[in-house]
């Protein structure tokens, strides 16, 4: 990840703390980082178990990092596409016939056929290993040192007639509202997840959902389809970023693995903030493999793991140039969400971004860094030839001259020899203006004006000249001299 923040950004200071020791470690982690200065922080890091619901330590240390002036927080959305299930849990009847389920515990209903209650959700598999996590909305003692949960809900995977293939549950009253299961298929086949509250019917409107985090060879073939991010992507104060694979930025469609944002069914809004390229080179080969797409033999490196540090990277670009076009920060109002200069850049990345897909999948869209400069301040010219009029000779004669380049602006200046040449037209690559005689080599330079209310943009172009390799023009003048001669025999 520095690797690709020091790639967009050669110019930050880098610095590294571990994370994924623990939750406790991140958190730390974030704290020891925001003593040491660091303006922006980014992570790649998904624990399953943090909260699906709500917000947690993490959440709050991030809160910390972000109010103080000019921080800003990235993260990874994940690679967990929209492998999960979410619902309010709606209670069957009865306990369900079974062969474990003790007696008065109750499954959620999935769906209703001709009046019969569906308790089991279908899902097909290829062989692999899986992991799934179920959470639902209560409190997590591990997060808050709060009571923990009061419903104890369960979740297996049973076959047709729901006979227990897979369960390894635990008591969750008092304890996380938390529970994984993990299995290995050793053969292609379809089974069932059932869900179920031993403890009985419980509150009502009680939302949970699952993930998927390992589920490649997984489908869910009935009742799929939610929200992923989760844990601390779903802090307001981080900015989430989701996943475009950079050959097609110009028509930019979300990563199909990236993970989706969305309407919890407790009426939380999860945001995805912004997309940003993968795929890019790193030397890491054992994080990404060479794609013959391009040219070399490096590792691309794909997923949300790539996009966010190009995200940091490109906001650390934009942060050291505002204060030296805008001392007094970017004109417009906003609403302060985290601090003011982040929250400034945050609002104009977003409005200068490439739609890409749904809001859901990558936010507002692809980060168009280059829209955000323009945006704000003006480009300097880029000079790169001076053409000469037909049968004129430099420095000896009037002369027009084409100049050649890029970036003009609509209003441009040229400076030539210390003074200012009239220009006869003008368009953003090509300008003629008229040039007197001249001695010497003087450098010629196109000038624009920084943008209204700003300051230090623009400015004057690489100097170019007429003549190379040395060459001077010389400006001879002969001097009338009066001699007198005496003839002598």
């Amino acid at each position: 990840m520095l690797q690709i923040v020091h790639d967009v950004a050669p110019g930050a200071k880098l610095a590294f703390h571990t994370g994924v020791l623990s939750p406790r470690n991140f958190e730390l982690a974030i704290q020891s980082l925001q003593a040491a200065n660091c303006d922006i922080i980014v992570d790649d890091i998904t624990f399953p178990l943090e909260p699906f619901f709500g917000t947690g330590r993490i959440a709050d240390a991030i809160k910390s990092f972000t109010s103080e002036p000019g921080n800003l927080y990235f993260t990874s959305a994940g690679n967990f596409a929209n492998d999960g299930y979410q619902a309010a849990f709606s209670s069957s009847a009865a306990t369900p016939t079974s062969n474990f389920l003790p007696a008065g515990s109750r499954a959620h209903v999935f769906g209703t056929t001709s009046g019969v209650q569906d308790v089991i959700q279908k899902i097909s598999v290829e062989p692999g290993v899986y992991m799934i996590v179920l959470q639902w909305d209560e409190s997590l003692a591990s997060q808050e040192n709060a009571s923990g949960a009061i419903t104890d809900l369960d979740i297996f995977l049973v076959d047709d007639n729901r006979n227990l293939i897979v369960g390894n549950n635990r008591v969750n009253q008092a304890g996380d509202p938390t529970e994984v299961i993990v299995f290995e298929a050793k053969a292609s086949g379809t089974a069932n997840i059932l869900i179920s509250s031993a403890n009985g019917a419980p509150p009502a409107g009680l939302a949970f959902r699952y993930v998927a985090f390992r589920s490649q060879g997984l489908k869910v073939l009935e009742y799929a389809g939610a929200p992923t991010v989760s844990g601390h992507a779903m802090t307001p104060e981080a900015n989430t970023i989701a996943a475009i694979d950079y050959r097609a930025a110009l028509s930019p469609v979300p990563q199909y693995f990236s993970s989706y944002a969305g309407n919890l069914a407790d009426n939380t809004i999860l945001e995805i903030d912004l997309a940003a390229p993968d795929g890019g080179n790193t030397n890491v080969a054992s994080i990404g493999q060479d794609i013959a797409a391009d040219d070399d033999t490096f590792p691309n490196f794909f997923g949300t793991s790539a996009a966010a540090p190009h995200a940091a990277g490109a906001f650390a670009l934009l942060m050291s140039a505002i204060p030296n076009w805008y001392p007094n920060g970017l004109p417009g109002d906003i609403v302060v969400k985290t601090n003011a200069a982040a929250d400034e850049a945050l609002k104009l990345v977003k409005q200068t971004a490439t739609p890409a897909g749904t809001q859901e999948r990558s936010g507002v869209g692809l980060i168009n860094l280059e829209a955000a400069f323009t945006t704000i301040a003006a480009k300097t010219a880029k000079v790169t030839k001076l053409i000469v009029e037909d049968g004129k000779t430099p420095s000896a004669e009037p002369f027009s001259v084409t100049i050649i380049g890029e970036f003009f602006p609509t209003d441009p200046k040229i400076i030539f020899d210390g003074k200012e040449l009239e220009i006869t037209s003008k368009s953003a690559t090509e300008i003629v203006a008229k040039v007197g005689t001249f001695s010497g080599n003087p450098a010629l330079q196109v000038q624009t004006n920084s943008l209204p209310g700003s300051i230090n943009n623009g400015g004057l172009s690489d100097p170019i000249s007429f003549f190379s390799d040395g060459k001077l023009a010389l400006n001879i003048i002969a001097e009338d001299v009066d001699d007198q001669y005496t003839a002598r025999q």
